[in-house]
């Protein structure tokens, strides 16, 4: 598969040319054309991506959302709001302590 982003800035002619020439290499299956920045065939490209992907196997059970602890999940929250509150990006690490 071969995408081409930015169609936007492509006249008709141009893109049928683009087309065309990827679409002659023997390997390439599809040419899909998008443009990201307005969102143009975005959900087509998602939905050929979805078409060549398998289902994997089940590595965790059906009601396990996460692998990560309990602690680590309410770190992320904490850090969240603090970083909400003080609207800065320079919080890197944010620890608690539990009482044992």
């Amino acid at each position: 598969m071969v995408v081409v982003n930015k169609i936007d800035l492509l006249n008709p002619v141009d893109y049928k040319s683009v087309f065309e020439f990827y679409s002659s290499i023997d390997y390439v299956k599809e040419v899909v054309g998008i443009s990201a920045l307005n969102n143009r065939n975005v959900g087509d490209l998602m939905e050929i991506i979805k078409g060549y992907m398998e289902e994997g196997p089940m590595y965790y059970p059906d009601d396990m959302i996460t692998d990560q602890p309990e602690r680590a999940i309410v770190s992320e929250i904490i850090r969240e709001k603090v970083y909400c509150i003080l609207e800065t990006k320079s919080l890197m690490v944010l620890m608690f302590k539990s009482n044992p």
